[in-house]
């Protein structure tokens, strides 16, 4: 089987791959799967940038040359708000925000804003690679817009704050329906059928 280690500390996003990698049969591990702890300061200037500093800080602490590893970054750009807050969304307020304090402080920016003008998109960035490779760079984007309050039906996941705030334009709640890709999962899956090609070819 196929192993992907996957950057990240945030038990929803790795769940998220999970669900989808078990389509290609391939395993996403996470740092703590591997006795690893990772913990890396997103000072990137994009979403590109931060992928690939999570990406090589956890290819730096490994040895196996067959172990694929993926780095994400991912925020949401609300159209209102100028884009914001893009590549910022956990530290918006200028510091690191829980997951209830990003859903109270994107409502609050929002107050007064209506209709239409709360079109938002989330951009997802993976860079993947293995050692002595060079990485591979892959992206994903969902539209939809902003809801005035979230969806008490659905619960709060930690690491994703706008899975029920966030309403898609196919008509889905962010993360919700995992039948339907959201903008990480469309960029992960890009790399497992760019590995499952490359598995075909050996």
């Amino acid at each position: 089987m196929i192993r992907i280690a996957f950057a990240t500390n945030n038990p929803g996003k790795l769940h998220e791959v999970r669900a989808l990698a078990k389509q290609f049969d391939i395993e996403i591990l996470s740092p703590a799967d591997l006795d690893l702890k990772i913990n890396v300061s997103e000072s990137g200037k994009s979403y590109k940038e931060n992928a690939l500093l999570k990406m090589r800080a956890l290819l730096d602490m490994i040895s196996d040359k067959e172990l694929w590893v993926a780095g994400d970054d991912s925020g949401v750009g609300i159209d209102a708000l100028d884009g914001k807050p893009g590549i910022h969304t956990r530290r918006w307020a200028g510091y690191e925000m829980s997951d209830q304090e990003i859903i109270d402080y994107t409502i609050s920016n929002l107050a007064g804003v209506s209709g239409p003008k709360r079109s938002a998109h989330f951009d997802s960035v993976v860079a993947v690679g293995k050692l002595g490779t060079k990485p591979k760079i892959f992206t994903g984007t969902v539209a939809g817009y902003i809801l005035k309050k979230p969806n008490k039906t659905i619960p709060l996941q930690p690491g994703l704050p706008f899975k029920s705030l966030f309403y898609t334009n196919q008509r889905r709640y962010l993360g919700h329906n995992l039948n339907v890709a959201n903008h990480r999962q469309k960029a992960f899956m890009q790399i497992f059928k760019y590995i499952d090609n490359l598995r075909i070819i050996s």
